[in-house]
């Protein structure tokens, strides 16, 4: 499953900017990267790790902020469709599994 967390945080101050910042960093520490400016996503090789991360960033969230969740599965995610300076490009692929003996 894909996490995708898209967002609009308030910036029209220092301290706005500072949060939103903060809020940024947080996804970056809880394993997400910027797919685009407002918009990180994470591959969770387990759905139920989802809820617990949800849980974080419910609690991290900036005043004024407008969030927004969304759990996509590894199909719908190779059908998105990605274009770079008006050309097709590929999807990021699912990470790999490590293999433990």
């Amino acid at each position: 499953m894909w996490c995708v967390v898209m967002f609009d945080l308030p910036v029209q101050s220092k301290v706005q900017t500072r949060e939103a910042n903060r809020f940024r960093n947080r996804l970056l520490d809880l394993g997400f990267c910027r797919a685009q400016f407002s918009v990180y996503v994470q591959y969770f090789p387990l759905a139920s790790r989802i809820a617990t991360t949800v849980k974080s960033i419910k609690g991290n969230i900036p005043l004024g902020g407008d969030i927004r969740i969304v759990t996509i599965t590894d199909h719908q995610w190779s059908k998105a469709l990605r274009f770079s300076n008006s050309k097709p490009s590929d999807v990021e692929e699912k990470p790999s599994q490590l293999t433990i003996f």
